[in-house]
Order: structure tokens, then sequence, then C-alpha cells
């Protein structure tokens, strides 16, 4: 795997990846299958109350849910450090990227990746079944040292999200507003859901609106969940 640490830092990322691929497709057993990756979010979020120091992502493309997942993960499990890497395409389409996870930067994401305690490594393999991709793990010291190599390369090589989004952050009320209207709520139930008065909600639900360049309550929702520009 030394490979994964020569050449320029483009091959070195692409090298590593298709390597590992090649491996699982071999059969190495120094990889476990977990399951789809349809299910990655599920999966990783089950390992979340074992992590004790830090969470290391790469993400190639990202979701509303998954990003609510994750920040439900780091509430119930807090670990000291978290660090982010989004890709341009990720940041276009989840406008609320920038206030669900602020400290994240946008960059190159070779693939996506989970790195925890330095120790274990989650990577996408080749598809399985229904042609989804697979989830993969490995505990393996050098596998793992390598694929820290590559987040750093990508960390370092990225940019802050919040020098990077269009759109100003969200204060944490306007962004309980967004999460709700993105689900679909009524003005009612958003009034109901976060103990707020009628009219204070859709003041902020107009707000959202135009925080999202929408032309309608349906267009806003389509942008908050990554539907339309």
């Amino acid at each position: 795997m030394s490979t994964a640490r020569q050449g320029s830092r483009s091959v070195d990322a692409a090298t590593f990846l298709h390597r590992v691929a090649d491996l699982m497709l071999a059969g190495d057993d120094r990889f476990r299958l977990l399951g789809s990756s349809v299910d990655a979010n599920e999966l990783i979020l089950r390992r979340a109350s074992q992590v004790t120091t830090r969470v290391w992502s790469l993400h190639t493309e990202t979701t509303l849910n998954g990003l609510r997942s994750g920040r439900e993960a780091a509430r119930l499990h807090p670990v000291p450090e978290h660090r982010h890497v989004f890709s341009p395409r990720a940041e276009r389409l989840c406008p609320l990227l920038a206030s669900l996870v602020p400290g994240a930067r946008v960059g190159p994401a070779p693939g996506p990746m989970v790195i925890t305690d330095d120790q274990h490594a989650f990577l996408t393999g080749p598809p399985g079944s229904w042609l989804a991709p697979t989830l993969w793990e490995t505990t393996d010291p050098t596998l793992v040292a390598c694929a820290r190599e590559v987040f750093l390369l990508s960390w370092h090589a990225a940019r802050p999200v919040t020098d990077v989004t269009t759109r100003p952050l969200l204060t944490a009320r306007l962004l309980d507003v967004a999460l709700a209207l993105a689900d679909g709520s009524s003005d009612r139930e958003i009034a109901e859901e976060l103990g707020i008065g009628a009219r204070t909600t859709s003041a902020e639900v107009r707000r959202i609106i135009q925080w999202c360049g929408a032309r309608s309550r349906g267009h806003a929702i389509a942008v908050l969940v990554g539907g339309s520009g």
C-alpha cells in the first residue's frame, strides 16, 4: 500500500482507492463487508457510541437526512475532534450544510470514507446487489494509515465551508424552522413543535423561503432537501 504515499496528491488518492477496490473484489480478509452504502448512515451511527477521540470523513455526496443523522450522532455521542470534507457538488446541493456543520470544509473528496479513532476506516466498495455501492470496514493498521493520509491531503486542500457558501448561516432557531419546513410541516405544526407563536412562525417561514431564493413554499422545500437550485 506504499503507492498511496507516492506521486502527486491526486494520484495518491486515486491509487489508494483503486487498490482498495481491487483488494475488496479479491476477498482480502483485511476488509469486512458491512452491507450496502444505502444503509451507511444507519450502520455507522450504530458505531457512534464506540468512538472516543475523533471522527474524520470525506463526502462526495450528501443528503439532508444524512447531515441530520450525523448531527444527532454528534449530539448523543460527542467526541473531541470532528473533521469533515464535502465535495463542491455536495455543498451546492445541500444549502443547509454550512449551518448544520459550520466546521466542515469543502474541497477534493476522492471517495467516501469515515475514519474513527485512527483505528477504523469505513470505505465504499464495488456495487453489490441492486447495483448500490457496498460499505466495508478495515482495522488493518497499514490500510487505516493510508486512509488517514488520503483524508489529510483533502483536508489541507479544502476551504472552510463558511468561506464557500453563498448564503448567510442560519441562527439556531431559523435552522430549526428550515428543518421542519423541509419535512413538509405546516406553519401550525412548526409553531407547535418549536413552541413559538403563529405570527412569528409565518414570518420566519417567509425568511427561510427568501433565504432559499425560492419562488414558493414548495420550491423552498425542494431547495432545502437538495432537489432544486
